[in-house]
């Protein structure tokens, strides 16, 4: 019996891909649809934070500061340098649209488009690995829809790595091509990395462990595909990577070896209880008790244990889904005090802070899991598991009703962390309070970081607080109605490299800041400007850089341009034949 097809289902079969990208658009627009009803955004202590930075770059761009590298109007309005040490590229689009429409809408209409792209570059990287459509739209929907992903970009707010999850997909296909299948793909794992290293070191950090970790099971398990080619790929992309990066990282490096503020964000490595994920994971909301964490979600858990039940009653289990099975238990015990962390305490994992951000790896490998299994069991029985079709559509909807219960539950109860249109505008003196103080110690030294709770931004003139105030005009910071006798200024900025104080008559003042990690300066006069300038290694850098990514691109275009000519090569010498 032939059954009739509505226009709607031709149009999805003969244009699956076009028809994934409108439902990913329709997704994108529905879940910040209460957020645009209501005028209100609730936010986390993560989405504050991010905030924060965007407002900083809006604001450096109207007042002709296109990169800004200091804070002069958040962050303690004290001369922070968060823009070396967390990477701000990949949330300038986002900074852009604030400032062409307007803070609230241009910001909440950016997180639109950063969830497309979360949908996009999943079911297209999906796709380029497993070669089926279907399989990519379940996966691309059941991530981005993953009870993990909308507390990183809904609950916390936590922008960062929220971008650094658009990129996983990519970065973690790029390392497989390259270890394991086609070392040719190298391109991918360049892209992918970089995406990352632009939105959230962290996550770099920890994708690097895992990448030593396939490529010494690469060495020990699978050594005959190491060939001179495969390690010249390597070679490649690391090198590439290098050069791309430089305009973040090398500043980076530069300014945490001066400072030493970098070495504040080194906190002892907390860890949850397996138990804490158990009950987590069985949540189906974004509010959690303390102590919880949301990591999969009740309907994602139960569709987990549904194929797995299946696959073990039919003894079906395929190589695929025993990989993908046991990566996302590792990483589950890596992401929980089941692995034992506390004898890697005081080490360089402790710049992870919280055990459980390996969880970006759970929420992947168990969606990959997730979307190969449905496939297997409709491809080995569809009228049976016909059910498993509906399995991506309503997590999707699932998620999209929970982040609509969070959105409402925080405006309506008068949530602290609301903020409306009207508070959402450089002109209103409510914006300029929550954008000060958020993170201001974040990036400081030790010494700074126990002291700066107890004295503030005060100013300190021969030891004793005073009611001084460092201001700033055009990211020139200054301390004025200062006495004309010999005294010692104790300024409450954490001293950059590319730093210099001068006088009111322009000379160059000497400045000790390695007592307290707050610089000194001894002057008779009545000014002290304070004044960054980009340092020759970070104009390089920037340089470097710039070149690297037009090289980069041309590479790519050309490449491009051969793969399509060998293409029609092809296809005229089958027209011949």
């Amino acid at each position: 019996m032939l059954v009739r097809k509505s226009k709607l289902s031709k149009f999805v079969d003969q244009h699956f891909s076009l028809a994934a990208t409108l439902l990913f658009v329709l997704l994108s627009v529905l879940i910040y649809l209460p957020v645009i009803l209501s005028g209100k955004f609730p936010y986390g202590n993560d989405g504050l934070f991010h905030l924060s930075r965007l407002y900083e770059l809006v604001l450096g761009v109207e007042n002709g500061k296109i990169f800004p590298d200091i804070s002069a109007f958040t962050l303690g309005e004290r001369m922070g340098g968060v823009n070396f040490f967390y990477p701000y590229i990949s949330v300038y689009p986002i900074a852009i649209l604030m400032y062409f429409l307007g803070d609230f809408y241009g910001f909440v209409i950016g997180l639109m488009v950063v969830r497309f792209f979360l949908l996009f570059v999943s079911y297209w990287m999906m796709y380029k690995f497993s070669a089926s459509k279907k399989k990519s739209l379940i996966f691309s929907l059941v991530y981005s829809f993953s009870i993990y992903t909308l507390v990183n970009q809904i609950q916390r707010g936590a922008l960062g790595e929220t971008l650094g999850m658009v990129f996983l997909p990519m970065a973690v296909y790029g390392i497989y091509q390259i270890l394991f299948e086609d070392y040719k793909e190298w391109i991918w794992a360049v892209l992918g990395i970089i995406g990352i290293l632009y939105s959230h070191v962290l996550s770099v950090f920890m994708l690097f462990v895992v990448a030593v970790g396939a490529m010494l099971f690469l060495l020990i398990k699978k050594r005959e595909i190491v060939n001179k080619k495969r390690v010249l790929s390597w070679l490649k992309a690391g090198l590439v990577i290098c050069l791309l990066s430089a305009i973040f990282l090398i500043p980076f490096i530069e300014q945490m070896k001066f400072s030493h503020a970098f070495a504040t964000t080194c906190y002892n490595l907390s860890t949850d209880t397996f138990s804490f994920f158990l009950k987590g994971s069985l949540q189906n909301s974004l509010e959690f008790p303390p102590g919880q964490r949301g990591i999969l979600g009740f309907f994602y858990t139960l569709i987990i244990v549904i194929i797995t039940y299946f696959f073990v009653k039919c003894e079906a289990f395929t190589v695929k889904l025993k990989i993908l099975g046991i990566l996302t238990l590792f990483f589950i015990v890596l992401g929980t005090s089941l692995f034992p962390w506390f004898l890697l305490q005081n080490t360089f994992f402790n710049t992870i802070q919280f055990t459980w951000r390996w969880f970006i790896f759970v929420s992947l490998f168990s969606s990959a899991y997730i979307a190969e299994g449905m496939m297997c069991l409709l491809d080995h029985d569809s009228k049976k598991f016909q059910f498993l079709k509906w399995v991506p559509i309503f997590l999707s909807l699932n998620g999209l009703i929970i982040c609509s219960a969070f959105f409402y539950l925080r405006i309506s109860d008068g949530y602290a962390h609301s903020i409306n249109t009207k508070m959402f505008t450089r002109n209103s003196n409510n914006s300029q309070l929550f954008n000060k103080h958020n993170g201001k110690y974040d990036y400081a030294t030790r010494r700074q970081k126990k002291l700066g709770k107890k004295n503030g931004n005060a100013i300190f003139v021969d030891g004793k607080k005073t009611e001084l105030k460092l201001k700033h005009k055009n990211y020139e910071f200054y301390v004025d109605d200062l006495s004309s006798t010999e005294k010692k200024v104790t300024l409450p900025i954490t001293w950059l490299k590319g730093m210099s104080a001068y006088d009111d008559k322009g000379k160059l003042l000497h400045v000790n800041w390695k007592v307290d990690g707050y610089p000194i300066v001894r002057t008779k006069s009545k000014v002290i400007r304070i004044i960054y300038r980009k340092t020759i290694v970070q104009k390089m850098s920037i340089l470097v850089s710039g070149i690297s990514w037009l090289l980069f691109l041309v590479m790519i275009r050309c490449k491009s341009f051969v793969k399509r000519g060998g293409r029609l090569k092809v296809e005229k010498f089958k027209e011949k034949l």
